[in-house]
Formats: structure tokens, C-alpha cells, sequence
């Protein structure tokens, strides 16, 4: 935990509850102070007694480790990738897929194999759907690359791992199709729409469905592309991921699901629709830069949460580019979220990935404007103390 979080630290609560969670030994605290003491002693073995650590230091807050640039796996995983999108833009794929083939190459089993507790179940499953990542990214910079025939097996392994996989299944539409397999590729668009009925209900997203169309079609732009000529791609399948965008390809809509009945409060309701009519006034909306703030105060379980709540349900259509919602747990019995902490947040629901959040929590603000200006958001920042 505090080699995934060297950049800041962690909080004694925070490693508490990312150890223990909800099965809390009664001396929480005494154990972490046990764990502390015997990773020091790990870490430096000839400190001598009582002289202060070097390695893993105690912060105003809780702990944070030392480490020196280059020294996480995962810092170097980031890098490999960051590396073949910069190559991918380029045109380069052949490099690409070396740096991919390194970002891969990190991987020996599970992540964090043997570590237990809620926090290391997260970041194995964040780490997994890193790693498919990769993999897709790869599998797409060697379609780029003409591999056609090459990724077929591999994609067929995938698919049994990861049968509910779309972006999967679409390169394999893609290889096949490119290998001169229409009729396969046909049948394996029509296996994946029978899984996903089966299985959940659902019909096949929209990037796999205009594949589909293209397919049926013959579309020229599922041609492959020589290299040292990137392109967009038709389906979203044949050009390897770029780097992170400024925003969201989904419009982020976070509001906690509204309640079944609501009564009352109609002059609360009246005045927050007052507020958001000022706002939309000719004259505001020509200057989009501004926020308009409203808060919602009063005494605890009186339902200032559920107002805000049911008037954000009520008012979305006012907000195209989305909602987003955070609880600040002011009033929790542990820490409240930092400002840095809810900022991260944020920034990746408006599709910035963790490696490009900044460490800075003035730039993570900075970011975070940059990112709304020009739109129309609501954002609940709920308990605040």
C-alpha cells in the first residue's frame, strides 16, 4: 500500500481499513504500529535504536516510503505504456509493439500474489484490467502492423478467458476479416451477440455493431493502414489506444440513484429551479466560464442529501455534459476526503487516467478547471463539513 502510494503517503485510517476493512482487530491501531515496526526493520536493518528512519518516514498525517524514481514495477509498466502511444501517434508500430511487449513482460502471475485484505482485492482487480488493457492494445498494434493471421490464436485464448470481452471480440472480427474470413468473421460477431443475449440481456455495444455493419459492407477503411500512416479507427478496434483524452468518451453520471417518494420541500425545490434559471439567463450563457453555487444546509437526517439529490434528478436534462457526485464524509467518524483525494476522483470520471493525475494537488485543480470549462455540469459534493 505505501509503495503504491509513495508519491503522498497513506493515513494511518487509510491503511487500517485497506488492511482490515470492516473485520477490525480490537487493537487496530497497536497492530498497525506493530507492522510499521517490523516493515523498518525489513527495510533498514542496521538503523540503530531509536534513530529516526530514512526509508519508510512518518508523515504529518501517517507513513510514507521512500523510493527512488525507477523503483516500482508499476511506475515502469506506466512508462512502457505511455511510451507505445506516444509511438502509436506516430505511426510507429513496430516500436510500439516492443514497448508493449516490455509493459507485458512485467507481469510474472497474479498481482500482489499472497498480500491480503480489502485494499490489495482492489488493486489486483484495477491491476488486472491494466493488464487487458495492454493486451488489447498490443493485439491492436499488431493488426497495424498487417499480423493478421498472427493475433488469431492469441485472440482465441483471450476470448475464452474474457468471453464478455467486446473490444476482444471485435479484433478478432477484424483479423478475420482482414485474413480474407468474412463469412467467420460474420459468425463470430453473431456468437458474441448470442453470448452477451444469453448471459446478460444485452445486445452487442455500438463500436462492435458498426464493425459488424462495415464487415457486411466491405467498408475500404477496415483495410490495414501502412505503417508511418496512423488513422482514426472506423470501429474503434484497428488503431491502438491513444493516450487519455481530456474528457470522457461517456458523459459521467454519477448522482446516487433518487428516492421511490419524496414529499414536501416544494419551496426548496422552487428556489433551486429559481437558481438554475437565473443561471441560464441569455446573458449568462453567452460567458459559460462561471459556477453557480448553491448550499444546502440544516441539522443531521433532516434530508438535505435526498433534496439535492431528487432537484439533480429532476434538473439533468439542464446538464448535457453530465453529473458528478462525491461524498466528502465531513461529518464521518474517520477523516474527512482531502480536496486532493476528491480532485483524483473527479479527474478520472472526466477520463484522466491515474498515471496522468498530477501529484500536485494546486494542478490537479488547474486540470480539473481546464476539464469544465465550457460545459454545463452539475457536481454534488455531499456532507461537507
Amino acid at each position: 500500500m505505501l509503495a503504491m502510494r509513495a508519491h503522498r503517503g497513506m493515513s494511518r485510517n487509510e491503511l487500517i481499513d485497506g488492511l482490515w476493512g470492516s473485520g477490525l482487530p480490537a487493537n487496530a491501531v497497536d497492530s498497525l504500529h506493530v507492522c510499521i515496526a517490523g516493515l523498518r526493520r525489513a527495510l533498514e536493518p542496521g538503523r540503530a535504536h531509536r534513530a529516526p528512519a530514512r526509508v519508510l518516514v512518518t508523515s504529518a498525517t501517517g507513513y510514507r516510503l521512500r523510493l527512488e524514481p525507477g523503483g516500482l514495477d508499476t511506475e515502469e509498466l506506466h512508462n512502457h505504456l505511455a511510451q507505445a502511444r506516444l509511438l502509436t501517434g506516430d505511426g510507429d508500430y513496430a516500436s510500439a509493439a516492443r514497448s508493449l511487449d516490455a509493459a507485458l513482460g512485467l507481469w510474472k502471475g497474479d498481482s500482489l500474489a499472497g498480500i491480503t485484505g480489502p485494499w490489495a482485492d482492489i488493486e489486483r482487480a484495477r491491476l488486472g484490467e491494466l493488464r487487458q488493457i495492454a493486451i488489447s492494445e498490443r493485439v491492436d498494434v499488431m493488426l497495424a502492423l498487417g499480423c493478421h493471421q498472427e493475433v488469431l490464436a492469441e485472440l482465441a485464448r483471450l476470448i475464452r478467458e474474457y468471453p464478455l470481452q467486446e473490444r476482444f471480440r471485435g479484433q478478432m472480427m477484424l483479423a478475420l476479416y482482414r485474413s480474407g474470413r468474412q463469412a467467420d468473421a460474420l459468425a463470430a460477431f453473431a456468437d458474441a451477440r448470442r453470448l452477451l443475449v444469453q448471459q446478460l440481456g444485452i445486445d452487442p455495444g455500438p463500436e462492435l455493431r458498426r464493425l459488424h455493419q462495415q464487415i457486411l459492407s466491405g467498408d475500404a477503411a477496415l483495410d490495414p493502414v501502412p505503417e508511418g500512416h496512423p488513422r482514426a479507427a472506423p470501429a474503434g478496434y484497428d488503431t491502438p489506444m491513444q493516450s487519455s483524452p481530456p474528457m470522457s468518451a461517456t458523459v459521467p453520471r454519477e448522482l446516487p440513484a433518487d428516492v421511490d417518494t419524496f414529499i414536501g420541500r416544494t419551496a426548496e425545490l422552487a428556489e433551486l429551479d429559481g437558481i438554475l434559471a437565473t443561471a441560464a439567463e441569455p446573458g449568462r450563457r453567452a460567458d459559460r466560464s462561471g459556477a453557480v453555487i448553491s448550499a444546502v444546509a440544516g441539522s443531521a437526517g433532516i434530508g438535505k442529501t435526498t433534496l439535492a439529490l431528487r432537484w439533480g434528478h429532476r434538473a439533468r436534462d439542464a446538464f448535457p455534459d453530465g453529473d458528478l457526485y462525491v461524498n466528502l464524509r465531513g461529518y464521518d467518524p474517520g477523516e474527512p476526503l482531502t480536496a486532493y483525494d476528491a480532485l483524483a476522483r473527479f479527474l478520472r470520471s472526466l477520463g484522466v487516467a491515474d498515471r496522468d493525475i498530477p501529484v500536485e494537488e494546486e494542478e490537479r485543480a488547474a486540470r480539473f478547471r481546464s476539464l469544465l470549462n465550457g460545459r454545463r455540469m452539475l457536481i454534488v459534493l455531499d456532507n461537507a463539513a
